[in-house]
């Protein structure tokens, strides 16, 4: 893992049928990788434009120090608004969808959407 993200290193996708363009906002998520974000999702952000999306990137991890993730994904993305990390440690727990709307508030997502779940 060490090797991957020092060298980064970006592996090939598989093609999607659904580009991300026509979405305002988008979830991008992955492990911790070594206080960083993993390979494919790199790949992924470096080989899409997203250009004006709000980016609301989420990792999960064990316990340690998360890093920059969000620093990380906004210099793949220096024209989209990365909004603030949610930081999972394991499953979550109970906490999970308290977390999740306590996130999604903090960000500004609640206010414009239609509803609220939950």
């Amino acid at each position: 893992m060490k090797q991957e993200v020092s060298s980064q290193y970006r592996p090939r996708l598989l093609a999607i049928s659904r580009s991300p363009r026509s979405y305002p906002v988008i979830m991008v998520g992955s492990p911790n990788w070594c206080q960083t974000i993993a390979p494919p999702l790199a790949s992924w952000l470096y080989k899409n434009d997203l250009s004006g999306k709000i980016l609301l990137p989420f990792c999960s991890h064990c316990g340690g120090d998360a890093g920059d993730f969000r620093g990380d994904i906004a210099r793949l993305c220096p024209k989209s608004d990365v909004r603030e990390v949610l930081s999972v440690v394991n499953d979550g727990g109970e906490e999970l969808t308290a977390l999740i709307h306590s996130w999604l508030d903090r960000t500004g997502i609640t206010a414009s959407l239609p509803f609220r779940a939950g």
